[in-house]
């Protein structure tokens, strides 16, 4: 299992390469907007949930991937790449511009809010997504606890 999210992981940070304040309290869901294949709809789990950061609080979108064994590793690197395209078309469904020349990744995140950190651990989250101050931010965590972030600038 540790391998299957260990994979996940450096398939979501190697796919993002390639690849105004906002809060999401009308409910809409990234899974709503985006076309998710029904193999990766039967092994993710999508949450809602809150964080403070900065003072603020921010509404999050917890995933978690669960693979049966070794032998669905593909199927959940798979899922893994389709969360990832899942922020990105959640964030142009609400309007949003990303400015893919100027994003940023982060891997290791060490100055991840421990808030968040605490938010994707209760929840058994290994990637979360959320936009704040006109940023889509998409963070991993592996099974090691190593957070990676990615922040891509968002423009209406």
């Amino acid at each position: 299992m540790a391998l299957v999210r260990k994979t996940l992981i450096i398939g979501l940070l190697l796919l993002s390469t390639m690849a105004c304040h906002a809060q999401f309290d009308n409910g809409q869901s990234p899974f709503t907007v985006s076309s998710v294949s029904p193999e990766t709809r039967s092994i993710v789990t999508e949450q809602k949930g809150s964080a403070i950061v900065d003072g603020e609080r921010i509404t999050y979108w917890l995933y978690s991937v669960y693979t049966k064994d070794f032998d669905d590793v593909m199927k959940g690197y798979r899922a893994g790449q389709e969360l990832m395209m899942v922020g990105f078309s959640w964030a142009e469904a609400l309007g949003y511009t990303i400015d893919y020349a100027n994003m940023e990744i982060s891997s290791p995140n060490e100055s991840l809010a421990s808030s968040v950190k605490m938010l994707m651990t209760s929840r058994n989250a290994m990637v979360s997504i959320t936009i704040w101050h006109s940023w889509l931010y998409i963070n991993t965590v592996d099974t090691e606890m190593v957070y990676g972030t990615i922040a891509a600038p968002l423009y209406r």
